[in-house]
């Protein structure tokens, strides 16, 4: 039988807590589980998440709370401090959030759809600037094209009339 560590955690709020892991429990290593398998799980099967240890809980935190934070920036914020149990946070949106939703919601995964469709516009954009175009701006400017796309991905909308303007003076 293999030794089992006790390990010490500190609550959100209160006195540390002490938690025996099971018998069974080795090493303390992370399921092979995704970000969005705990989320399903969360929404879905609630009973089953509670069963898992709030280490494995809290190696999702900072994903967890970037996603919960799309919708709930306020909470996310207030839960985003040095040396806090990432378990309990965890927990805590499960049991705040979780009750809400019968099964994951579809602002979770629409909000990073958006953001990719309209990376895809941009690169559109792009794409339809011809070659010459950027060769001669880099020449005018003295630059290479790694700041040409530095400055189109700062600049964007302003920088692409600019080159519209130099595409139609050649």
């Amino acid at each position: 039988m293999a030794k089992t560590k006790e390990i010490k955690t500190v609550c959100l709020f209160g006195e540390p807590v002490v938690q025996k892991p099971k018998e069974d429990f080795v090493d303390m290593k992370p399921s092979k589980s995704t970000v969005w398998d705990y989320v399903n799980m969360m929404f879905s099967n609630p009973k089953e998440f509670d069963k898992i240890l709030n280490y494995e809980k809290g190696s999702n935190f900072f994903m967890l709370q970037r996603t919960f934070a799309i919708k709930y920036p306020l909470q996310a914020a207030a839960l985003n401090l040095n040396g806090i149990n990432h378990g309990e946070v965890v927990n805590y949106w499960a049991q705040s959030i979780g009750p809400l939703y019968s099964k994951s919601p579809s602002w979770i995964y629409q909000a990073f759809k958006e953001v990719k469709a309209k990376k895809q516009v941009e690169r559109a954009k792009i794409n339809n600037i011809p070659e010459e175009v950027i060769l001669k701006w880099c020449q005018l400017n003295y630059s290479s094209k790694r700041e040409f796309n530095e400055i189109l991905e700062y600049c964007g909308q302003e920088f692409l009339k600019e080159l519209k303007v130099l595409e139609e003076i050649m």
